[in-house]
């Protein structure tokens, strides 16, 4: 009977690992931060901005209409709005799924934004 069991055991781990599976990279700019969801990938650069991707990591397009820097600190999606946050202090939100991008600092006290 614990000859079964163990067989359960290892046939249903089996079962429930992740599979990874490589995908291209925005071939310039160093990712420092990196936020996906089902539909949406995002990752910022130090160097070039922000990158999306709507096909799992497939094809990547820049996606900086707006940001006025090239170094991106953090990604983030809330209830299908995009933030990024800059080394400069400065934070971007886009409500038409990364398309454009507005200066978006209005009330926060501090000038540091600080990667999730």
């Amino acid at each position: 009977m614990k000859k079964i069991y163990i067989l359960l055991f290892i046939l249903l781990i089996n079962q429930l690992h992740a599979d990874w599976v490589k995908t291209n990279y925005p071939s310039t700019g160093y990712a420092f931060s990196f936020y996906a969801n089902e539909n949406y990938m995002l990752v910022g650069s130090l160097s070039t901005g922000i990158y999306l991707s709507t096909d799992k990591g497939v094809t990547w397009q820049n996606s900086t209409n707006g940001v006025s820097t090239a170094q991106i600190w953090s990604v983030k999606i809330i209830d299908n709005v995009f933030y990024a946050g800059s080394t400069s202090g400065k934070l971007f939100k886009s409500t038409d799924f990364g398309v454009t991008w507005v200066l978006s600092n209005s009330g926060i006290a501090s000038t540091t934004i600080i990667r999730d």
